[in-house]
């Protein structure tokens, strides 16, 4: 079972080496932030050529072709200020990654880095997101279908809402259980459900 897991994960991470090589090879082109990251010496050559994509589809008139790609290069530069300690940059390069490109996996990035935030406004809008994601899961991704109900589960807990959290859950909570990052949510969700 390891090695399957281990074989998966790093079938993801050379997913991104395997476009370029085969882009290159004149298959297909590819998506300039994997090119960025592919020629980037360093995370700050990286974060450079990243900027100026991420930014190409913010201009009047873009493409839809360049809004995705620009919404892809802001979701790795949102990937790199998590990981560099940057909690607010993430959230902004997200939020412009989501309004770009809308996809699932920015979204859930965005709605898991809202709900480590204390405030309800930013819970309202984790749980928007949440709402807007499981309704596309529901209508056309349903590989991504639990993750997306749990986080809108996870949203309404947030928000007080214990009870219709759990009965959201409830379908897709084996599937969950599954995954390390859910076990303490699920387990947390019962215990102020029966306070």
């Amino acid at each position: 079972m390891r090695r399957a897991r281990r074989g998966v994960t790093l079938a993801w991470l050379a997913l991104p080496f395997t476009i370029v090589l085969s882009a290159r090879a004149g298959l297909i082109e590819p998506p300039p932030a994997i090119v960025a990251m592919w020629d980037g010496k360093d995370g700050a050559s990286v974060r450079a050529a990243l900027l100026p994509i991420a930014a190409f589809g913010e201009q009047p008139g873009a493409t839809a072709r360049q809004k995705l790609e620009s919404g892809e290069a802001a979701w790795w530069l949102g990937v790199q200020d998590e990981r560099a300690g940057r909690a607010d940059s993430a959230v902004a390069q997200w939020r412009r990654a989501v309004a770009m490109r809308g996809d699932f996996d920015e979204g859930f990035a965005l709605i898991d880095a809202l709900s480590r935030r204390t405030a309800a406004a930013a819970h309202d809008e984790a749980y928007g997101i949440a709402a807007t994601l499981a309704d596309q899961a529901r209508m056309g991704m349903p590989a991504r279908l639990a993750e997306a109900q749990g986080r809108l589960a996870w949203a309404r807990y947030l928000r007080g809402h214990a009870d219709s959290a759990l009965a959201g859950v409830a379908e897709w909570s084996a599937v969950l259980h599954r995954r390390p990052s859910w076990t303490r949510r699920l387990a947390t969700m019962p215990a102020r459900g029966r306070a």
